[in-house]
């Protein structure tokens, strides 16, 4: 038996979620799960003008480079773990 950390950003009755943890209790793990009450899903909330959703991590190096130069304003862009070798590319 061994312990698993879980965690998402769909929120605590997300389906999926239920459905792994069901899974790994049935094949004798125990699970810890950390989930927000509700849905904070980057995408269910696109349409603020503080965000930019872009296709790739290629694109989001190139917009910010582009907004910076436009604004001299330092932007952020946050992607997830294995996207920083995409980003790197274009640089």
């Amino acid at each position: 038996m061994s312990w698993i950390l879980l965690t998402n950003d769909d929120g605590i009755e997300a389906e999926s979620l239920q459905d792994l943890v069901t899974a790994l209790h049935n094949r004798g793990h125990k699970c810890v799960v950390f989930a927000p009450k509700e849905t904070k899903h980057f995408f269910e909330n696109k349409k603020t003008k503080n965000h930019l959703v872009v296709s790739n991590e290629g694109l989001g190096v190139a917009t910010c480079i582009g907004y910076y130069l436009s604004k001299k304003k330092i932007p952020c862009l946050y992607m997830q773990n294995s996207g920083l070798g995409n980003a790197i590319n274009p640089l």
